[in-house]
């Protein structure tokens, strides 16, 4: 790579790292991710109670 190629790169990588609309800031349901991913697979899981 060149000087002028790897300063475009930071360039770029900057532009994405501030881009505010990238932010995420709510958190995760994680019943809702779980259900989720459950209802795009095939796998059949049944919830085990907290070992705590």
């Amino acid at each position: 790579m060149q000087r002028e190629d790897i300063k475009m790169l930071v360039k770029k990588w900057w532009d994405v790292y501030e881009d505010e609309s990238l932010d995420y800031k709510q958190p995760v349901n994680a019943n809702h991710l779980a259900s989720a991913i459950l209802e795009a697979s095939d796998l059949k899981v049944v919830p085990a109670p907290s070992a705590a």
